[in-house]
């Protein structure tokens, strides 16, 4: 059975699923890009800028 012959409600929960699943991809990669946002900004914040300041 080809995906043309399948019922309307067939195609429709197919893609649900499909853009469930690239929604739930893009999320997960948001919160994996944020996270290694938030070490860059822990070392800017860190040691580093205050050994900076007190060179000043």
């Amino acid at each position: 059975m080809s995906i043309s012959h399948a019922r309307v409600a067939v195609r429709l929960a197919l893609a649900f699923g499909v853009v469930c699943l690239v929604m739930s991809l893009s999320a997960a990669v948001g919160i994996w890009r944020l996270a290694g946002l938030q070490d860059i900004a822990d070392d800017l914040g860190g040691a580093s800028s205050e050994r900076a300041l007190l060179a000043r």
